[in-house]
């Protein structure tokens, strides 16, 4: 569970399921335009380096996992 960021009237909890899939960079996502205002594709290296609250804050924790695998 997460804190949002923001104007406080805009904050709430964010709570993250994580599920590993297979995917391709290269493919298309179409997300929920209602929902989201854009999505892309992040590297590790990407995550890691991101400015705070950029991220969800335990996606780079998540990753380290994943590459003991």
């Amino acid at each position: 569970m997460t804190s949002t960021v923001g104007p406080p009237e805009t904050r709430h909890t964010d709570v993250s399921l994580w599920y590993v899939l297979a995917g391709d960079p290269e493919q298309r996502i179409t997300p929920d335009r209602a929902e989201f205002h854009g999505v892309r594709w992040w590297t590790p290296r990407e995550v890691a380096d991101a400015a705070p609250g950029t991220v969800e804050p335990h996606l780079g924790r998540m990753l380290a996992k994943l590459a003991t695998l």
